[in-house]
């Protein structure tokens, strides 16, 4: 049997009241972009804004690092921490889908998120990291 599963609003879900998420990620690289090219956060909104939706088809925050040449460790370790502080859990789902991968169901999750995105608010849930999840039961999924 396959089984899909959705991330937002099923294993993770935005924080009540809480800052726009998507907004909350623009503004951090907007803040990145700025600092390394001594320019005003504005300025450097505009850039993003304008490399995400008329240069890209499709956008992931690695597309972001590497077009705008900013430092990869200290943007994960921001992107990190504005998943812990914007997003939560859902236990009976991250159970379910823990549950799933035990019994070696065909379990895949669909979103769609970016994908490091879903590596990110997975790893939130403790089922995978920015490399994945294998699909072991020894994973971190498992």
């Amino acid at each position: 049997m396959l089984v899909l599963c959705d991330i937002d609003a099923t294993v993770t879900d935005y924080q009540p009241g809480g800052m726009d998420f998507r907004e909350a990620v623009f503004a951090m690289f907007a803040d990145e972009v700025a600092a390394a090219r001594g320019m005003a956060v504005t300025e450097a909104r505009q850039l993003l804004e304008d490399y995400a939706n008329n240069q890209l088809v499709w956008w992931d925050y690695p597309d972001f690092i590497v077009g705008f040449g900013l430092e990869p460790g200290k943007l994960w370790a921001r992107m990190r921490r504005l998943h812990q502080e914007l997003l939560y859990t859902h236990p009976d789902a991250v159970a379910m889908v823990k549950r799933l991968r035990q019994e070696g169901r065909d379990l895949y999750v669909v979103s769609n998120n970016p994908v490091t995105g879903c590596l990110l608010k997975l790893e939130l849930a403790g089922l995978a990291d920015l490399r994945g999840a294998s699909s072991g039961p020894t994973s971190p999924a498992g």
